[in-house]
């Protein structure tokens, strides 16, 4: 996958799908018929939805992000940060800013002002709110 992110950064997406083609199977089969996807595979998706995304591919890129998502809430639950950059990632910017409103004072609360995750959730929750105003 890492030289599938190079290319799709060299603006060569097309090139890079040909080296998804063994995960772009894997996710069409887990959309059709609900076959579980990999476990090393959860982690490339993102590179493959962006390489969706750079060739204008936005329904695969939708849908890989989907599946995403819907990893994430099954591994960390709704309310964990992990999940809810997916969500964003998806285009689910309503729902993830929500969840990220009450993430950030819990995680406040838990780690501590000065901890990084409260900088990297209070910026996630600023983007969230200009994408949604």
């Amino acid at each position: 996958m890492t030289l599938a992110e190079v290319l799709n950064k060299l603006n060569r997406g097309t090139e890079a799908e040909v080296l998804c083609a063994e995960l772009i199977s894997q996710v069409k089969e887990h959309r059709e018929n609900g076959s579980a996807l990999p476990k090393d595979s959860i982690s490339q998706l993102n590179t493959l939805a962006a390489v969706f995304v750079q060739q204008g591919k936005w329904r695969d890129a939708i849908e890989t992000y989907d599946a995403v998502v819907q990893d994430r809430k099954n591994m960390f639950g709704d309310e964990h940060p992990v999940t809810m950059w997916a969500m964003q990632q998806a285009g689910e910017n309503e729902q993830a800013k929500s969840l990220f409103e009450v993430l950030l004072p819990r995680q406040k609360k838990i780690l501590g002002e000065e901890h990084p995750d409260i900088k990297e959730s209070e910026e996630m929750l600023a983007s969230l709110k200009t994408l949604t105003t």
